[in-house]
């Protein structure tokens, strides 16, 4: 091997450490925030959207921090929650998609999209900068968390997913309580991740994900 060479690969390992060694998890969580606070932009780096459909299209508004009380989850998920606002002025923590196919409507507004009833409501987080890792807590209420993952471009992604129980609620088993949802892609490519239940409700508390 020539000096050069040598000289080449040490500064090629050298940029790979400082890499690895500047990046890190990133959590953001609605507890600081009083219920009601619009937290849609307060976290650097992050949106957050409330999505649901109309035949004129996705529609966003924020999301806010719901209080936390007297429901199975709050010991899990702590003093709040994201919620978003309903039309008689109250926040409810409750998001919701009819199936697993919803995922397409964030690209494309079909007429499933807009037509369930309930209304879906879906939680987007967007990231300014991609990740290769994001998880979120999150509680069955009357559903299990169900996320999707897409690239910069809105593209649906093909990620890992896996799931952690971490409370029960009641006599349904680990999957009907408190749990973590891990969501990962070795391609660095995950720009925005969106949540709901699964044909029902769930809520989401924190959120973590890795920045470089």
């Amino acid at each position: 091997m020539t000096n050069g060479s040598w000289i080449a690969m040490s500064a090629v390992a050298a940029l790979l450490t400082t890499s690895a060694a500047s990046a890190g998890l990133i959590t953001i969580d609605a507890d600081p925030y009083a219920p009601g606070t619009d937290v849609s932009t307060v976290f650097a780096g992050v949106t957050l959207s409330h999505l649901t459909f109309t035949v004129a299209g996705m529609q966003a508004s924020p999301v806010y921090s719901a209080g936390c009380s007297g429901t199975p989850d709050c010991a899990a998920l702590g003093a709040a929650s994201f919620g978003w606002l309903q039309a008689n002025g109250t926040i409810t923590k409750a998001w919701y998609s009819r199936d697993s196919a919803m995922g397409n409507c964030v690209r494309q507004n079909y007429p499933y999209c807009y037509n369930s009833s309930p209304a879906q409501q879906l939680l987007s987080v967007s990231l300014d900068t991609a990740t290769d890792f994001i998880q979120f807590d999150s509680t069955y209420h009357n559903d299990f968390p169900w996320v999707w993952a897409y690239d910069a471009a809105g593209n649906l992604l093909a990620v890992t997913k896996q799931v952690t129980y971490l409370q029960v609620n009641g006599s349904g088993g680990p999957g009907y309580g408190h749990q973590r949802v891990t969501v990962t892609s070795p391609l660095s490519n995950i720009a925005r991740i969106v949540i709901a239940g699964n044909g029902g409700y769930s809520s989401v508390n924190s959120i973590t994900y890795s920045a470089p």
